[in-house]
C-alpha cells in the first residue's frame, strides 16, 4: 500500500543532515527521491523511525538552501544485507510552509517535463 501523498522523483542531491539527538554529528547524504512532502535520503547512518532532524539542500535552479525539519518515517527492515546504494531512510518534512512545498513541486515539475539530458544530469 502506498501511503504517499506526493508525487517523487529520482534524485541525486546533495542534503547536510543535522539531526536532533546530539550524539550524532552533523553530516552529507544523497537524496535519491524527492516530493514536497518528503524523500529518501542515501546514508550508511543508521536511523530509527521517529528520529527528528534538520536537512538543508540546494534546488538547483534556486539561490539559497531550503532548510526544513523532518522526522525519520520509514527505515529499510535488511539494512545491514542491503547495499551501500540502498542503505538509508525515508522522512517526512514537517511544518513547512506552502512556500517550500511549492518551491519543491515547482522544480520537480521542471525536471519531470524536460526532455533534454543536460537539464535531466540531477534526476533519473
Amino acid at each position: 500500500m502506498n501511503r504517499r501523498r506526493e508525487e517523487r522523483l529520482g534524485a541525486d542531491l546533495p542534503i547536510e543532515i543535522v539531526p536532533t539527538d546530539t550524539r550524532t554529528r552533523p553530516f552529507l547524504a544523497t537524496i535519491r527521491d524527492l516530493s514536497a512532502g518528503g524523500a529518501f535520503i542515501q546514508s550508511a547512518l543508521p536511523f530509527s523511525v521517529g528520529d527528528l532532524m534538520f536537512c538543508s539542500f540546494e534546488l538547483y535552479d534556486q539561490e539559497k538552501s531550503l532548510s526544513l525539519f523532518a522526522k525519520v518515517v520509514h527505515v529499510d527492515d535488511h539494512w545491514q544485507e542491503a547495499t551501500q546504494e540502498n542503505r538509508g531512510f525515508g522522512i517526512q518534512f514537517i511544518d513547512t510552509t506552502v512556500f517550500d512545498r511549492f518551491q519543491i513541486r515547482f522544480f520537480l515539475d521542471q525536471f519531470a517535463i524536460s526532455n533534454s539530458p543536460a537539464e535531466r544530469m540531477w534526476f533519473h
